[in-house]
């Protein structure tokens, strides 16, 4: 049955379409923001690194926390977690207090119709101990997310980036403002970190099926929280424009 999977994975795969040719600049961008009308599975996009953002607006970039604790060690992640605890959504993207839905939690975003709950934890670890984009963060996290990054990047170094199959690519969804394109890493975010850190100017990319293809700004009104009065339209803009800094 293993094999059968191994072979369907490989079948489908060999169907997918790519997408190359990329860069951060007017034509790319043009090109991304047709993807969402793409009919069928998402093809395999090649995603200029510099256009890869994570939840909380980081880029990755050298100044990713991720980034960073590959290139220095355990104590910048440790760090990280230590100076950046916000308390709520405000505070996590360094926007002013008072507005209305400032005081929900970092983790919420205005965009997505789903079940809203905090990450459940990972790899043994319960919510407890933290989440990986922002903290506090317990020392058995801060050493998971330390070993995971050293791992993918001991792998990739050894064995070069390979996917086994086309559900195995770091998979999210497009942003858009105006003219201008991120892809929001909603899997794969220690991937794409180390290979940023090992230089890759393009990394393997889907839009994830279960997830919308594109959030756009021009449809704020429209987002779920904002709609439904718990956050609003000014205030959730202002998030959105921090993964385009």
């Amino acid at each position: 049955m293993r094999n059968l999977k191994r072979v369907l994975d490989w079948l489908r795969w060999e169907d997918i379409e790519v997408v190359d040719g990329l860069d951060d600049d007017p034509e790319s961008h043009a090109r991304l923001a047709t993807l969402p009308y793409w009919v069928g599975r998402s093809p395999i996009i090649y995603m200029p690194t510099s256009l890869l953002v994570m939840q909380g607006g980081f880029r990755f970039d050298e100044h990713h926390p991720f980034v960073r604790a590959i290139n220095g060690g355990r104590a910048e992640l440790a760090a990280f977690y230590a100076g950046f605890q916000p308390r709520n959504i405000a505070q996590m993207y360094r926007l002013p207090q008072g507005e209305v839905g400032a005081g929900l939690a970092p983790w919420e975003l205005p965009w997505l119709l789903r079940r809203r709950r905090p990450s459940r934890g990972e790899k043994g670890l319960g919510r407890e101990h933290g989440t990986s984009y922002y903290g506090p963060c317990t020392d058995a996290k801060i050493d998971l997310e330390a070993r995971r990054l050293a791992g993918i990047v001991e792998s990739v170094r050894t064995r070069g980036y390979r996917q086994r199959s086309p559900h195995a690519h770091i998979a999210g969804h497009l942003m858009q403002s105006g003219d201008r394109v991120r892809f929001f890493v909603r899997g794969g975010k220690h991937r794409a970190a180390a290979l940023a850190a090992l230089g890759f100017e393009h990394v393997p990319v889907r839009m994830r099926d279960t997830w919308p293809r594109v959030v756009s700004r021009d449809h704020a009104s429209h987002w779920p929280l904002v709609s439904g009065g718990e956050m609003g339209a000014s205030l959730a803009r202002d998030m959105f424009d921090r993964y385009f800094e």
